[in-house]
Parts: structure tokens; sequence; C-alpha cells
């Protein structure tokens, strides 16, 4: 249990120092305004598990830049985790528009069928993979969530043939004891009837009520 809270802590805080890593990386490439809007959505990822789309948004500024990829990808795949196709879809489409549109702060836009070319497959790039990577993620904890009902379907019908088979052995045993018992009395009454008949006529009431109990009425 430690060693899942731990991984779960670290995951994050790691996500976190790459996304900071990438902000001081690129901080001579932009005016103070580029950089506050980096730095916000670092902060962003704090949240972004419990508030995926407002963590998307919160990048989606940064993301216009052009050289901050790291945040947005990471709210964007929590955004696919956590939310439905429709909030997917929209949440992918938002930022391959924001990394497809070239923004007035970039600088001339460039036209030509080669660069628009490049552009629509890096938008894709940069939101498509989060999406793939989510969607892989939640059919591997969907593939686990059966596979641990299926352990524990087994386990319970292993359960139930184990119990079946102790009532089984039980009234098998049942059944021998009462025919061994039941044999063993029919001897003892033949054999007091046979006594009954060899002793003199006087000690007869005694041995008949000796064999009384085993004797059936």
């Amino acid at each position: 249990m430690t060693a899942v809270v731990t991984t779960g802590l670290a995951a994050p805080a790691a996500v976190g120092a790459l996304a900071a890593t990438e902000v001081w990386a690129t901080r001579s490439l932009g005016g103070s305004q580029a950089l506050a809007a980096s730095c916000l959505a670092v902060v962003a990822l704090t949240v972004c598990r419990r508030w995926p789309w407002a963590a998307l948004i919160t990048t989606l500024p940064a993301a216009s830049l052009g050289y901050v990829w790291l945040a947005p990808m990471v709210a964007l795949y929590q955004v696919a985790l956590r939310t439905g196709p429709v909030s997917t879809v929209i949440g992918a489409s938002a930022t391959a528009f924001v990394y497809f549109v070239p923004w007035p702060h970039l600088g001339p836009a460039d036209w030509a069928p080669s660069s628009v070319a490049l552009t629509v497959m890096f938008s894709g790039l940069i939101s498509g993979t989060p999406v793939i990577l989510a969607r892989l993620v939640a059919s591997r904890r969907e593939l686990r969530a059966r596979m641990a009902e299926l352990a524990l379907f087994r386990t319970r019908e292993h359960t139930l043939e184990t119990q079946q088979t102790m009532l089984r052995e039980r009234a098998r045993l049942s059944r021998d004891i009462h025919d061994t018992v039941a044999h063993h009395l029919s001897l003892i009454a033949l054999q007091a009837s046979a006594l009954e008949v060899s002793v003199p006529p006087e000690r007869r009431p005694s041995v008949g009520w000796c064999a009384s109990p085993v004797r059936r009425p």
C-alpha cells in the first residue's frame, strides 16, 4: 500500500518537474507575458487530476506560444482519461486548433503547402498522443478489473466445489455408518434370539429383556 501511494505521488511530481524544466529551458524565447503563461500552465498541472478541463483551458495560452508542449499534453491526457469520449474529442480538437493557428505573436504566417502539412502533423501529434495513451491506460485498467473479477469468480467457484465435495463426503459417511450400525444391530438381534432359544425357559425373559432394545418393533 505504501509503495502504491509513493508511486502515485512521485509520478505527478516528476511530470511537474519536467514541465517546469521545459519552461526554464524556453524562458528566453518569449517575453514576460509568455513566461507568465508558461508558469501558469505548470501550476495548472497540480489540479489536473481533480479538474482536468480547468487545467487544460489554463494551459492553452501557453500552448499558443508554440514551444510549450508538455503541460498541455499532460492536461489533455487527464481529460481523455477522466472524462467521456465527447469531452475528449472537444479537448483534442481545441488543443490541435491552438497549435495549428498562426497566432499574431508568432510572427508572419507561412502558408506554403509543406509548412501547412508539417503544422497539421505536429498539431495532430500533440493532440493525438495524449488521447492514445489515455485510452491505453483506461483499457489496461478495465482489463485488470475484469481479470480480478474473473479470479474472484474462480475462487468462489472453487470454494463452492469444495463445500459440495465435503457435503457429499459427509452424506456418504453417514450412509456407511448407518448401514454398518444397522448390520451389527441385526447380528446382535439374531444372536440374542438364538441365545433366547438355547437358554433354559426360566432365563428366557431376562435374555429377551436384554435383547429388546436392538430388536425392531
